[in-house]
């Protein structure tokens, strides 16, 4: 959400030029997904060159153009529309960009390492959004294409419908 906006109080401006926060909330959750959509088709057009220039310069087969490959970066693209979208949900209900980054990160290298141990690491927000980009090969722990991206699709559903609660029920002054 606009975690940095009710830091910085501009959260009033947009609810004063937009009132009806269900809305408001709907199009930073479309825009956080297109964003990550963007940036991620910037990565690989960026990427994909480069990998095809150094890979050809050596002895080995070119294969950046195969399903496997291609497959991988459209999953890409749904994972990072996915981010955006929890991410959204997550700053909503926070509020503090920084208290967001840094619980991301510490459930995805302290809570869902320590899920490993009871096996249910794969149906951990990480590991659901993993599954959406490594389609063929299957990590450790990580389901496949489908169930991955349905778990996903909960996930960030539910972290849209908390942060829109969130923020419907907050108080803004």
């Amino acid at each position: 959400m606009g975690a940095g906006e009710y830091a910085h109080g501009t959260i009033n401006h947009t609810f004063l030029a937009a009132p009806r926060r269900e809305r408001v909330v709907a199009a930073k959750l479309v825009a956080a997904a297109l964003a990550g959509v963007g940036l991620a088709a910037f990565a690989e057009l960026v990427t994909w060159p480069i990998a095809a220039a150094w890979i050809s310069s050596k002895p080995v087969p070119f294969q950046l153009a195969t399903h496997p490959i291609l497959t991988a970066y459209l999953g890409i693209l749904a994972a990072a529309a996915l981010s955006g979208a929890i991410g959204v949900g997550l700053g909503a209900v926070l509020r503090r960009q920084t208290a967001a980054i840094v619980l991301t990160l510490i459930w995805l290298l302290v809570a869902e390492p320590v899920f490993a141990l009871t096996g249910s690491q794969g149906f951990m927000p990480g590991h659901a959004i993993a599954a959406v980009v490594d389609a063929g090969s299957h990590g450790e722990g990580v389901l496949d294409f489908a169930p991955g991206l349905l778990l996903a699709l909960g996930y960030a559903s539910l972290f849209a419908a908390v942060g829109t609660f969130a923020v419907v029920r907050s108080d803004v002054t």
